[in-house]
């Protein structure tokens, strides 16, 4: 990885900055240890801070595969803060590739088939969105609209293998699936030593029949505070997480239907006391009120679970 500042300063402190990595990756796996697979990669970033407010970010990058098409990606980010307003409007696009993993390609067990002719899935998308400050500074609101396309989806398909023994196998789906959403984030400097925090994420996806996509909940909504106590030597934070409208594959069944799973709300806990300017005492509670929910199918999730720490630093 290198840095080069293009206003002659040094690249961690420049406002004009091309940076460059290059990458080299080999692997093999025990499912299948005959096939070996390598890539290298080169990446080139632009990032650059300009007067009036506008921030440029844009990025490529080429990987070359010993086994699948090689493939080209990229991203592009704007940024623009109105003067004297406290408004910012921002936006991004990219392209990406995910690789099948050794198990997509080489699984043999009771259940499933692998498919050693996977194609990688693809992904296109873009947002945009306006960023908002009140109360002098203190508190900002930013809301963000989403889209994205994937093509040659990764499928999980029941009792479709090649082989004729019944297993589940997987397959790229054709067509295109499409994501498109909105955000909305806020936070808020309640008083010197309490802030407060909000998110909602609602999420519209599909494949390429126009179904619903399962494990994409369709609600998202979470609620945060921190108080700083001890005169700011400790903290405590509460954050809450509601999830609704989500739906998974009751996938033991023949033919396996999509059904909805329950909504839920979960509470954590977490807590931070500095001992010395060193070491702090950490600790959280998770699924405060040993919530009983589950993201997918005939899976639960934890219950309530505590965890106490130290942490240092020198």
């Amino acid at each position: 990885r290198a840095t080069l500042g293009l206003d002659g300063l040094p690249g961690d402190r420049s406002t004009q900055r091309l940076s460059l990595a290059i990458d080299r990756r080999k692997d093999a796996s025990s499912l299948s240890p005959t096939d070996r697979r390598g890539r290298r990669s080169v990446a080139l970033e632009y990032q650059g801070e300009f007067f009036g407010g506008l921030d440029v970010q844009a990025g490529v990058r080429r990987d070359f595969n010993d086994v699948f098409a090689d493939a080209t990606t990229w991203s592009v980010g704007l940024s623009y803060t109105l003067p004297d307003s406290g408004i910012r409007f921002h936006g991004s696009a990219g392209a990406g590739s995910v690789n099948p993993s050794y198990y997509n390609l080489f699984a043999n067990d009771p259940w499933t088939l692998g498919n050693p002719n996977l194609a990688p899935a693809r992904n296109r998308g873009f947002d945009i969105g306006v960023e908002a400050q009140f109360l002098d500074g203190r508190g900002v609101v930013d809301v963000t609209l989403f889209r994205e396309t994937l093509t040659d989806k990764f499928d999980y398909v029941n009792n479709a293998a090649a082989d004729g023994s019944g297993r589940a196998t997987y397959r790229n789906l054709a067509g295109r699936s499409p994501r498109k959403g909105i955000e909305v984030s806020g936070r808020l400097q309640a008083t010197d030593a309490l802030s407060l925090g909000m998110n909602y994420t609602y999420t519209d996806s599909r494949g390429p029949n126009g179904q619903r996509e399962v494990r994409r909940p369709r609600h998202e909504f979470g609620l945060s505070a921190t108080h700083d106590i001890f005169g700011g030597r400790g903290s405590v934070t509460a954050d809450l997480r509601h999830v609704a409208g989500q739906l998974d594959t009751q996938f033991w069944l023949w033919p396996s239907p999509n059904v909805a799973l329950p909504n839920y709300t979960t509470l954590n806990l977490s807590a931070r006391y500095d001992l010395t300017d060193n070491v702090a005492l950490t600790g959280r509670i998770v699924n405060v009120t040993n919530r009983k929910y589950s993201d997918v199918w005939g899976y639960a999730s934890p219950g309530r679970t505590a965890h106490i720490g130290l942490q240092a630093k020198w």
